[in-house]
């Protein structure tokens, strides 16, 4: 029987939406009403219809959605099959969390929570809906379509949610909350993320878990690792987790730009065995926490070899990448800009405020820094002399470091140019703003210091190349 237009629109089928008119196939044509897409198995759909449209997914809310008609199975929660043995899978130019059933709660809690470190408040008796998002992630990906959390809303998630390769994840301004030390959201190879708030358990010194991660893994023994490449992070904010905000292991590639990093416990971005992973306009600020003997500890950013295996030697360091543009502020325990054994870091135009050390190449895991490049980096620091850190140190301490392993194994080609550091050197420990120590050909050319405690620059066992002007400074 020919069922007409007319009919369909009296017994309350929807007309193609901009949006599903772009699926279907024929211009013109109708979409037979579901209630919900969990409804579709005991539901007889007319045939010839191009596709079904729901008012929610297993329940009424923001997950209306477009289903085309397709050959065969099988069955997922994107992907069912009618009553009457039709196969239908959604298809929309972005999978939204509501299209699999998320709901969430207005964004605009989880951001005042995320600016005072009380997430809990925020989430409220909001109900966990990581099964949910981990669907909505898994359903993009085989879709191929861009993954995007409903606008205006957050999202309380109380496991981690693991991305599949290639996906592209956009939040414009929507969040991730927790209330769980978990690692909120783990990226597979060649990820994009935009737009998206992570809200984390609280800034306690590695109490949390950590906003975003993307881990390669070990090779076999005697091969190297089974790199991913990394992930792409343009504006988002990360907020009160208490380890890493970013986490990168054995990556190649990788870009943070325009990211805002807040009221983390450890790390703001860690570079672990990773390559040519660049921060560029991020603004990273007021880091730092307590550990169980006291001891406050902390780094904006920071690009070392994989502290996660048993023989750190064995680990091959950070090479290339570095930071440009960014601002790193409030880290009162430890370092700005970080290189522990890198090779090739380059840091340039970069503005270090109120941070105990603020830019140092120093050694790690058995292996000197070099072939580093720092400048244009300004490094001001404004704490009062008498003030300290819990476990007695000065929070005025080394603007600029260059410091290698030993003697036989020093940091070699390091390169300083134009930088500047205000108001650094410490009082009572003896400490210029500037330390050279067991470094050789070291480039240090037009470099100043300005309204040091402690002014000068000390140099212990190093070779500084002809061309540089380091004797017209002054030695501590």
């Amino acid at each position: 029987m020919r069922i007409s237009r007319r009919s369909l629109v009296a017994a309350g089928a929807l007309l193609l939406s901009p949006t599903a008119a772009r699926c279907a196939p024929a211009q013109g044509s109708v979409i037979f009403p579901v209630e919900l897409f969990t409804d579709l198995p005991q539901t007889r759909v007319p045939a010839g219809v191009p596709g079904v449209r729901t008012t929610g997914h297993h329940r009424r809310g923001p997950g209306a959605a477009f289903y085309r008609r397709v050959e065969s199975g099988p069955a997922t929660p994107w992907r069912a099959r009618s009553a009457d043995g039709q196969w239908f899978e959604l298809d929309e130019p972005e999978i939204l969390a509501g299209h699999l059933g998320a709901v969430g709660y207005p964004v605009a809690s989880a951001v005042r929570a995320g600016q005072d470190y009380r997430p809990s408040e925020a989430t409220g008796d909001a109900a966990e809906e990581h099964v949910e998002l981990q669907t909505w992630l898994e359903a993009a990906a085989a879709l191929g379509r861009p993954a995007r959390l409903d606008p205006g809303r957050a999202f309380r998630v109380g496991a981690g949610l693991k991305a599949p390769a290639g996906s592209v994840i956009l939040g414009d301004g929507s969040a991730l909350a927790t209330t769980a030390a978990i690692d909120v959201l783990g990226l597979g190879d060649r990820c994009t993320v935009r737009g998206l708030l992570i809200v984390g358990a609280g800034s306690a010194f590695r109490a949390g878990g950590r906003g975003v991660i993307c881990w390669g893994r070990e090779g076999r023994p005697g091969s190297d690792p089974i790199r991913l490449a990394g992930p792409v992070l343009e504006d988002i904010q990360i907020r009160g987790v208490g380890r890493e905000a970013v986490s990168c292991r054995y990556t190649t590639g990788g870009l943070l730009a325009r990211c805002h990093i807040h009221g983390v416990g450890y790390i703001g971005s860690e570079a672990l065995s990773a390559d040519d992973l660049w921060l560029e306009d991020c603004l990273i600020e007021t880091l730092g926490g307590e550990d169980e003997s006291g001891e406050e500890n902390a780094y904006g950013a920071t690009w070392t070899r994989n502290t996660h295996i048993a023989d750190l030697k064995a680990a091959p360091p950070s090479r290339g990448g570095g930071a440009k543009r960014c601002v790193i502020r409030d880290i009162p325990t430890w370092h700005g800009l970080d290189a522990h054994g890198a090779d090739g870091v380059h840091w340039a135009g970069n503005r270090i405020e109120n941070c105990r050390r603020a830019a140092v190449l120093t050694h790690g895991a058995h292996c000197s820094s070099r072939n580093c490049r720092v400048e244009g980096v300004r490094a001001v620091n404004r704490f009062p002399l008498s003030d300290r850190n819990r476990n007695g140190t000065e929070k005025r301490e080394l603007a600029f470091a260059d410091i290698g392993l030993s003697r036989r194994n020093p940091a070699r080609g390091n390169v300083w140019l134009d930088n500047e550091c205000v108001g650094y050197g410490a009082r009572n420990i003896n400490m210029p703003a500037i330390l050279l120590s067991n470094t050789v050909d070291v480039t240090w050319r037009n470099n100043r210091e300005i309204d040091s405690v402690r002014p000068g620059i000390r140099v212990e066992e190093s070779v500084i190349m002809q061309d540089s002007d380091i004797a017209a400074v002054s030695t501590g």
